[in-house]
C-alpha cells in the first residue's frame, strides 16, 4: 500500500464515509507533505 493511500485512509476511509474534523485534515495534509519532502531528493537525481 502506498503512503499516500495509508494517509488518505485515514481521513476517508471510501467515499461515504470521510472526517469531518478539519484538525484530520491539516494533520493528514502535513504528513502528505513530510513524504513529498522526503521523496524529494530521489526524484532530483539525475538519470544515468
Amino acid at each position: 500500500m502506498s503512503a499516500v493511500k495509508k494517509i488518505v485512509d485515514t481521513i476517508a476511509p471510501n467515499w461515504w464515509n470521510f472526517s469531518k474534523d478539519p484538525n484530520e485534515f491539516l494533520a493528514a495534509r502535513e504528513r502528505l507533505a513530510e513524504q513529498i519532502l522526503r521523496l524529494k531528493p530521489a526524484l532530483n537525481k539525475p538519470k544515468p
